[in-house]
């Protein structure tokens, strides 16, 4: 059985083991091209899967934050750092 040209989100999604909110993300950041198609649907080309694959961003935008750092993105301030020993 020969391979897709193109995958939906959803199987784009279970070929990348991420979930279809990610592959929606990577899609809106361009880092997956999507293929036009008549009724919005979104299609990617298996190429373009194979390359990110390799490429070994299959995380792109779901690295959880470091231990160290709060959710909001920004590093402890030095003297917070202090005050918790």
């Amino acid at each position: 059985m020969c391979e897709p040209a193109v995958y939906t989100v959803a199987q784009a999604a279970e070929v990348l083991q991420v979930s279809e909110d990610t592959v929606g993300r990577i899609v809106r950041r361009g880092v997956l091209p999507r293929v036009p198609h008549v009724g919005g649907k979104v299609l990617i080309p298996r190429r373009a899967l194979d390359r990110l694959i390799e490429q070994g961003e299959t995380t792109l935008g779901t690295a959880a934050p470091q231990a160290d750092q709060p959710r909001g993105g920004s590093p402890p301030r030095q003297s917070d750092r202090w005050a918790a020993s």
